[in-house]
């Protein structure tokens, strides 16, 4: 019987991707579309470095260099190499630019840089491309529209042996595993923008940036994609929900902040000539940042005694560059009883128990 996926984010895609290699089959079961969520909203900054020790180091670097060996066998086209700069906002007095990056015309800004090894990817263009790989190896079924409401548990409550969807019907399988992000613990809602046909494409300096908090409550997150968009983050004012909040909530009714939207469109066309202050920017969303008490994702199984039923979410905001570490971790722990590559033992999800 095939493996059961909850979820069509970036982590049910990894995880899929690497069960195919392993030779498993898969079934894919997603509520709405695949990378309907923060997979396909996010900003898909991606930093090797960016942690010195502790447990997720290891994600850190194996996602990474993960990540990076992926788009180059596959050639995808949104990933590349991009310094990354640590902006200050000092007001709105006109100048031409500061130095590190000739683009941030407007205002005074004065940006260092911070990291000249981190890159970045489009999150979606990722999940997709692991989603037809997975399919194309003859290993992975893809079922859209499907809202998984229960598992099914044996009588003895040992193991489950399949999903329960909304419409009553059941899908059976030798393990499952949820991978439902936001929906598996509590989030931040987190606005972003996404400006189209700016002209970043031609700029000779491009840097993803690290804003400074700024007068309109923004702290602003700026990604140069290398098609010419820039995708913005960091507005400021995310709000919290809890599991019992986003029970009657869908992934598309998950909508942005006006007021935080209008404040990042602000801040931003305020430092460069690229965005147009009179113009609204393409593309308004709304990403939900997936949380746990501690910080840490859970990965592994979900709970003791139950020894098919598994769980990858809450990998907050470093999800996508976490992404191919875990899908291959949960992919070696089910087909083979334990990761070779990661030690998942500080990700136990029976540790809140």
């Amino acid at each position: 019987m095939p493996v059961l996926i909850v979820g069509g984010g970036i982590m049910a895609a990894s995880t899929a991707y690497y069960l195919a290699k392993l030779g498993k089959s898969i079934i894919i079961l997603e509520r709405e579309t695949v990378g309907c969520s923060a997979s396909g909203k996010a900003g898909g900054f991606l930093a090797r470095g960016w942690c010195s020790s502790g447990p997720t180091q290891q994600l850190h670097h194996r996602g990474f260099d993960l990540i990076r060996q992926y788009v180059h066998k596959h050639g995808l086209k949104s990933y590349r190499a991009i310094p990354t700069a640590q902006t200050e906002i000092h007001g709105n007095k006109r100048r031409r630019g500061d130095g590190q990056c000739s683009w941030l015309d407007r205002g005074t800004t004065k940006s260092s840089l911070m990291d000249s090894e981190t890159a970045q990817i489009t999150p979606l263009e990722l999940t997709k491309s692991l989603i037809r790989e997975a399919i194309d190896l003859g290993s992975l079924e893809v079922r859209t529209d499907a809202k998984v409401v229960d598992v099914v548990i044996e009588e003895d409550g040992k193991a489950v042996t399949g999903v329960v969807l909304e419409d009553g019907s059941i899908v059976y399988g030798s393990e499952v595993v949820l991978a439902m992000g936001a929906w598996s613990c509590e989030v931040e809602v987190c606005s972003s923008l996404v400006y189209k046909e700016t002209g970043m494409a031609a700029v000779p300096d491009p840097h993803a940036l690290f804003c400074s908090d700024d007068a309109n409550g923004c702290h602003l997150e700026v990604y140069p994609r290398p098609d010419g968009d820039i995708y913005v983050c960091g507005l400021g004012g995310s709000p919290q929900l809890r599991p019992d909040d986003l029970r009657s909530i869908d992934p598309s009714g998950v909508q942005p902040e006006a007021k935080r939207v209008a404040a990042g469109h602000k801040s931003l066309s305020a430092m460069t000539s690229l965005v147009d202050p009179g113009k609204e920017p393409d593309i308004k969303q709304a990403c939900l940042r997936p949380l746990l008490p501690d910080a840490l994702p859970a990965m592994g199984r979900l709970c003791e005694g139950i020894n098919n039923l598994y769980i990858v979410a809450g990998h907050n905001c470093w999800g996508i560059l976490w992404s191919l570490a875990s899908g291959e971790a949960m992919a070696e722990l089910i087909a083979h009883g334990t990761s070779e590559h990661l030690s998942l033992s500080p990700f136990d999800p029976t540790r809140f128990t």
